[in-house]
C-alpha cells in the first residue's frame, strides 16, 4: 500500500461527526468570508482553503520542505479529495505537468498574496517562494478556526505535515500512485 494511502486510511478511520443544517440567509456578499459555528461542514469560501495550510498555526514545528507553489496545490487538492463533505469540489484540477493543477487556486493565491493575506518568502537554493499566513490572513482566519472541530483542525495539520515533508518527487509519486487520473499529462519522470 503506498504511504499516501496508509496515510489516509489512517486520518479517515474516525467516522465523520454529525453536524447541525445550516440554512444561510442574508445577501451572498455577507457570506463569502463568514463561516457561522452552525455551518460546520457546509460549503466554505473556497480561499479559506489554502490559508488554513499557510496558517503558522497548523505548520509542524519543522518542515523538511517549504510549503512552496507545488505542495500548496498539492495540499489544497489533498484537502478537497479527502476533507469535509462542505470542502470539496471548490476548484476545478486538471492532469498538468506536475499532477493536479487548479488553475482557480493559483489566480487566488497571487489574489490572496497581492491583498496581503499571505505573503511569499524567498527560499534559499530555490526557484519557488515559500508560502505563510501574515498577520492579517490569521485574523480572517479566527473565525473559520474557532469554528472547525478538533478532526478538521487535525486534518488541516496532518495535510500541511505531509506534504512538507515530501520531497519533490515523493510526494508527486505518491499522489499519482493515489490519483493516477492526475498523472496522464505530467512531465514527472520519477
Amino acid at each position: 500500500m503506498s504511504r499516501l494511502l496508509a496515510f489516509w486510511h489512517r486520518v479517515r478511520a474516525s467516522p465523520p461527526v454529525p453536524r447541525p443544517s445550516c440554512s444561510p440567509s442574508g445577501s451572498r456578499a455577507a457570506l463569502r468570508w463568514s463561516v457561522a459555528p452552525e455551518c460546520y461542514g457546509q460549503p466554505v469560501d473556497r480561499r479559506y482553503l489554502p490559508l488554513l495550510l499557510a496558517s503558522n498555526r497548523f505548520a509542524p514545528s519543522t518542515e523538511q520542505e517549504p510549503l512552496d507553489r507545488l505542495r500548496l496545490q498539492k495540499g489544497v487538492f489533498l484537502l478537497e479529495m479527502r476533507g469535509p463533505e462542505g470542502w470539496r469540489g471548490l476548484y476545478e484540477y486538471l492532469p498538468w505537468d506536475w499532477g493536479p493543477f487548479s488553475r482557480d487556486l493559483a489566480v487566488e493565491v497571487n489574489d490572496l498574496v497581492r491583498h496581503g493575506l499571505i505573503e511569499e518568502k524567498p527560499v534559499q537554493r530555490r526557484r519557488h517562494p515559500r508560502y505563510r499566513t501574515t498577520t492579517a490572513g490569521e485574523e480572517k482566519l479566527d473565525h473559520l478556526v474557532s469554528a472547525l472541530a478538533n478532526h478538521e483542525k487535525e486534518y488541516v495539520r496532518k495535510v500541511r505535515a505531509y506534504v512538507t515533508s515530501r520531497s519533490f518527487s515523493q510526494l508527486l509519486r505518491e499522489v499519482y500512485n493515489t490519483y493516477p487520473e492526475y498523472a496522464v499529462a505530467s512531465r514527472f519522470q520519477g
